[in-house]
C-alpha cells in the first residue's frame, strides 16, 4: 500500500517523464483524479498516446519509453514499511 503522498509523487514523475518524451504526443489523467474523487486507496490511472512513430528500439513494457516504464514498475513494488 502507498501513501497518498507516494502516489501523488510517482503521477508526477511519470508526467515529468512523459512530457519530457517527444514520441508521447499526448496524455491524460483519468479514473478518479480526472474529476476530483480521488480518495486514499485510489490508484494512478494514465493514458498516453503516441502517433505516427513506428516500432523503435529502447522501449520497454507497451511500448513506452523505458524511462516511463521503469517509472510504472516501481508501482508493482511494495513500499518501504509494507507488511
Amino acid at each position: 500500500m502507498y501513501t497518498p503522498e507516494q502516489r501523488d509523487a510517482l503521477r508526477t514523475e511519470l508526467l515529468a517523464a512523459s512530457h519530457a518524451d517527444p514520441r508521447i504526443t499526448g496524455g491524460a489523467i483519468t479514473g478518479s483524479a480526472s474529476v476530483g474523487l480521488e480518495d486514499r486507496w485510489s490508484d494512478i490511472d494514465l493514458a498516453c498516446l503516441r502517433l505516427g512513430l513506428p516500432a523503435a528500439q529502447g522501449r520497454g513494457m507497451d511500448g513506452l519509453p523505458n524511462d516511463v516504464t521503469a517509472a510504472a514498475r516501481r508501482c508493482a513494488r511494495p513500499a518501504s514499511g509494507y507488511q
